[in-house]
């Protein structure tokens, strides 16, 4: 152990040398407290002797230095004193000492006391080397866990990237109404893989923004029907894929319009029916939403294998998987996790029922006041079927290092009728706003020479770009990179894979646009009735069977198309698609069913 003894007085100061040094340890004097303090920055003492009455720094003050030092409160700091009065003592460990001794020693008394010393220096000295281990470790983690976050946000860009091709592309496809059964399923079978490897990605790093505590819920007003609807008619058709009943059960008294963060309660329901849906291999899967009292109650139940009593809350643990032979594991197992984690975060939890072989039920409730503000219902038929826009040419500069990513949204704008441009780094993106003059950009930020946010800045600080509308594109979805944008001026965010609806919504919206497409809501409110008091004439076989998939699906988007296709190809069966349209618009897609099966159509 390493002893440093302060005093200026040479020959007591080289005894206490001899005797501390005897007892095995290695000492170094000092006749100062400047000197020893120099000294201690370098080098770690576990016990120090100090002399309260040294010349210049006295001995209290170099107490205070001492303890003052990072590493100062693992020392034991003994002083020495020839002063006996209480407040002087007092002083002293205020000052910081643990100890004292007075002079003249006692030689008996010195040693008892310099064991007692030795024995907490050397206690410290082994607490000092622990913190330091455990300092040690705590960085170590901490830069694994920047390494491994910055890890998953490079693999997921270059995973988003691809997807954003595949993805784009079979979007695009899916909206050919022209494309055979064969080739429609295939383009299906790829977006769906596609989709799920993109849940996959997302799972992940919803779990890393979690554990970084970066996981952040934006509530805001929001069509709650058109998410039930949605979310249905996807479960139902899969449920019927596997052979299963789809039971849903609404309350009549649920709000259309609701405030909460629609993005992750698509999440938790998606989450949850996914579930049910996995682990059922035959019966049905219900699915309740109830009105209770301020708040929304959300069920999910199945008739599947069910959970083990001692599995019931290790289900919710991050990787973890039910293991059972009749079922496929699929999934990251962080599905669960995720869910209750969302949930607490909206100031609520889950809760599971469930009885192994006879099925689990799931439910939770929320509270989702119904949206104050004015919202209005758009005309959904404008996202759809767009073949244009009314007013002159707008100009649009993709800024995009990826070429298929720049064709896929090339491919989405130019036969809508914009004038395209394209940049492949942030540099020549600035060189092609100044000729081009856009009205609109859409800058993605990842790219060689010249980043897509440095692009921006240098874009806003040009006069004649000033009107410019800038949309970032990127695979980053971290909400601190959104804010990074904002802040550097873009108008808007969009995420990849791009969703082509939400990029033709984005565009309306900051280019004030009204779109022309295949099907226009009827105006004249006199035709409209007119046709209502028409007889029902019904499209042939194959189209009502179409009709009917899509339906089960929730292929809104095809079944306008189609709609659309026999208006034009059966002009006689005007009744019906106007009745059949009319539902679509407000979603109901069920009272299209009823419509069909009513009539008990079986051939024209």
């Amino acid at each position: 152990m390493k002893v440093m003894v302060i005093d200026d007085d040479m020959l007591l100061s080289d005894t206490l040398k001899d005797i501390i040094a005897a007892r095995g340890n290695q000492v170094q004097t000092f006749t100062t407290a400047e000197a020893a303090i120099e000294a201690y920055q370098e080098t770690f003492y576990s016990m120090i002797l100090i002399d309260i009455g040294l010349p210049g720094m006295n001995g209290l003050e170099c107490c205070r230095r001492i303890r003052a030092h990072p590493k100062g409160k693992y020392s034991f700091l003994l002083v020495t004193t020839g002063r006996t009065k209480f407040d002087c003592l007092r002083d002293s460990l205020d000052a910081g000492a643990d100890d004292y001794i007075k002079k003249p020693f006692n030689l008996d008394l010195l040693k008892i006391r310099l064991e007692i010393a030795e024995k907490h220096g050397l206690d410290r000295l082994e607490r000092m080397l622990a913190d330091k281990e455990l300092q040690r470790a705590r960085k170590m983690a901490e830069s694994a866990s920047v390494a491994k976050n910055n890890f998953l946000a490079s693999v997921s860009h270059e995973l988003r990237t691809p997807l954003n091709g595949i993805l784009g592309y079979t979007q695009i496809l899916k909206r050919d109404s022209n494309m055979l059964p064969k080739q429609s399923n295939a383009i299906e079978t790829i977006h769906e893989c596609g989709e799920h490897l993109l849940t996959m990605i997302n799972d992940v790093l919803d779990f890393s923004s979690i554990e970084s505590q970066k996981f952040l819920i934006f509530p805001k007003p929001f069509d709650f029907f058109m998410l039930l609807s949605s979310v249905v008619s996807i479960f139902r058709m899969k449920s019927i894929q596997k052979g299963l009943n789809f039971n849903y059960q609404p309350d009549n008294t649920l709000p259309r319009f609701v405030n909460g963060d629609e993005k992750r309660l698509r999440q938790i329901l998606f989450n949850l029916l996914s579930n049910a849906l996995k682990h059922t291999i035959e019966g049905q899967i219900s699915f309740r939403v109830k009105k209770q009292s301020d708040k929304i109650k959300f069920e999910v139940e199945d008739s599947g294998i069910g959970i083990p009593v001692d599995k019931m809350e290790e289900i919710f643990l991050p990787f973890h998987q039910l293991h059972d032979g009749r079922i496929q594991r699929e999934g990251a197992g962080l599905g669960l996790s995720i869910t209750r984690t969302i949930i607490r975060m909206m100031g609520s939890d889950i809760h599971v029922k469930s009885k192994e072989g006879e099925g689990t039920t799931f439910y939770f409730q929320l509270t989702l006041p119904e949206a104050k503000a004015a919202l209005t219902s758009e005309d959904h038929s404008s996202h759809y079927n767009i073949i244009g826009y009314q007013g002159p040419v707008k100009k649009v500069l993709i800024v995009e290092d990826i070429e298929q990513s720049r064709a896929f949204i090339r491919d989405i704008l130019e036969p809508v009728g914009f004038a395209i441009k394209e940049a492949v780094n942030g540099r020549e993106a600035i060189r092609k706003a100044l000729s081009f003059v856009p009205d609109l950009i859409l800058m993605d930020l990842v790219m060689p020479v010249m980043q897509g946010i440095e692009a921006t800045r240098k874009i806003r600080l040009i006069p004649t770009l000033k009107n410019s509308k800038i949309i970032a594109v990127s695979a980053n979805i971290r909400h601190e990179t959104q804010q990074e944008c904002f802040m550097a001026g873009c108008d808007d965010y969009i995420t990849k894979p791009v969703q082509v609806d939400e990029l033709l919504e984005l565009v309306q919206e900051h280019l004030h646009l009204s779109w022309t497409s295949e099907i226009q809501s009827p105006k004249d409110d006199s035709k409209d009735t007119l046709i209502e008091q028409m007889p029902i004439v019904f499209p042939p076989k194959d189209a009502i069977q179409t009709i009917n998939k899509l339906i089960l699906s929730g292929k809104t988007t095809r079944l306008k198309k189609i709609l659309s296709q026999i208006k034009v190809d059966f002009p006689e069966c005007i009744s019906f698609t106007s009745k059949a349209y009319r539902l679509l618009e407000q979603f109901r897609l069920e009272d299209i069913q009823r419509l069909i099966e009513k009539n008990n159509i079986g051939h024209r």
